[in-house]
C-alpha cells in the first residue's frame, strides 16, 4: 500500500489516498469524482499524468499531486484525457482517508492547509493582479497574471528563455512592452493556478523537446 495526497490547484480540501497495486491516474480521478477537464500533475513544469499511468509503480510513498484544469495555448489541441477503455472500479484500488498510522499504531489526524497553487508557490496578489515566478528545474522567470471582474484570466511572462522559441507554442507568446509577453490561450483560462501550471509545463517542454 502507498499513501499520496491530491491537492486542488485552486485551493480546497486536500485528499489523502491509499493506493493499492495497479492503481492508475484514471482510478484516482474517478474516486475523487474529478471531471474530464481535470488532469493530475506533479507541479512545477511536470507533464500531466496520463490516465493509464500506474501510479502505484511511479509514485513514492507520501507523494503529492495537484489536480488542475488543463490549459491550451494557441491553436494546438492536446488530448490529455483518454476514456476509450473502461477501467476497473476505482473502489477496488483507491481508498480515501483522513488519517495515517505512525509507528506504534496510534492514529493521528493530519491537519491540512487548503491553499491554491499560486499561493503555495509564493505568488503575491494585489487586487486583481498576481505576481510571482514560474519555476522549472531549468530556471525561473518572472510572471504576472491579471483577472478581470468578469473572470477573464490573462497570463504574462517576462523575458522568456530562448529555448521557448523552438516550441510549437512560441507563436502564442506575443511580445508586449518592457520585455513582457502575453500568452494567448485557445479557450478562456479557468483560474490563476491553472495558468501557472500550464506555463511551467510549456517552459519545461521547451528544454525537453523529446
Amino acid at each position: 500500500m502507498k499513501h499520496i495526497t491530491v491537492i486542488p490547484a485552486t485551493g480546497g480540501a486536500y485528499r489523502d489516498l491509499t493506493l493499492e497495486p495497479g492503481t492508475t491516474a484514471r482510478d484516482v480521478k474517478r474516486a475523487l469524482e474529478l471531471s474530464n477537464d481535470n488532469v493530475l500533475t506533479k507541479g512545477r513544469g511536470a507533464e500531466p499524468i496520463a490516465d493509464d499511468e500506474n501510479l502505484y509503480e511511479t509514485l513514492s510513498d507520501g507523494a503529492k499531486l495537484y489536480a488542475t484544469t488543463s490549459v491550451e495555448w494557441g491553436g494546438i489541441i492536446f488530448d490529455l484525457l483518454n476514456y476509450l477503455l473502461a477501467p476497473p472500479s476505482p473502489k477496488e484500488r483507491v481508498r480515501i482517508c483522513r488519517t495515517y498510522n505512525p509507528a506504534g499504531g496510534q492514529v493521528i489526524a493530519v491537519p491540512r492547509n487548503p491553499i491554491p497553487y499560486w499561493m503555495e508557490r509564493g505568488w503575491v496578489r494585489e487586487g486583481r493582479e498576481y505576481c510571482g515566478k514560474y519555476f522549472t528545474q531549468f530556471g525561473r522567470w518572472a510572471g504576472r497574471i491579471t483577472e478581470s471582474p468578469g473572470g477573464r484570466v490573462d497570463t504574462y511572462i517576462a523575458q522568456p528563455p530562448r529555448a521557448l522559441e523552438s516550441h510549437p507554442h512560441w507563436p502564442c507568446f506575443r511580445k508586449r512592452e518592457d520585455g513582457w509577453y502575453f500568452v494567448h490561450p485557445v479557450h478562456d483560462v479557468p483560474d490563476v493556478s491553472a495558468a501557472i501550471l500550464a506555463v511551467e509545463k510549456t517552459l519545461n517542454e521547451s528544454f525537453n523537446p523529446n
